[in-house]
């Protein structure tokens, strides 16, 4: 199994948080959430996606993990339940990961606000694509090969 050693995991993610050059949605940290969330957790990208508000507990600092997200190749995204029933699971969040999280919650209002064509999903889904649709795990994929 590859993974990042600690050095390469924060040359990663400050990479991941600097904005594109010519992207479309500059202000967006999702990406940068969205990873950072993936390695203090371990989450698989399609349980990352699937995850809602309502999974994350504020108060008792932790995520629940009941379902994961499926996109087909050319077919409509779907939810499922995790891989196995061990992948059912409470994961307890470190202060900077609820940090971030909050972080994120802010940040979707204000792309709300500062690009006419950023929608809100219609689901409370954390994260998404500029229509207010699921990210694609392809994307996403692609996104980090970048």
């Amino acid at each position: 199994m590859k993974y990042f050693t600690r050095e390469q995991l924060e040359i990663f993610l400050n990479e991941v948080k600097r904005p594109v050059k010519n992207a479309k949605y500059k202000h967006s940290i999702q990406y940068y959430i969205l990873f950072s969330l993936i390695a203090r957790t371990g989450l698989r990208i399609g349980e990352a996606l699937a995850l809602t508000w309502k999974d994350i507990d504020f108060e008792k600092n932790t995520l629940t993990v009941n379902k994961t997200l499926v996109y087909p190749l050319n077919s409509t995204a779907y939810l499922s339940t995790p891989k196995s029933k061990k992948s059912l699971r409470t994961i307890k969040l470190d202060n900077k990961t609820i940090h971030l999280l909050k972080k994120q919650k802010i940040n979707r209002k204000e792309m709300y606000l500062m690009y006419e064509n950023y929608k809100a999903p219609k689901s409370d889904i954390i994260f998404h694509q500029h229509d207010g649709r699921w990210l694609r795990t392809n994307v996403v994929r692609e996104y980090f090969k970048a």
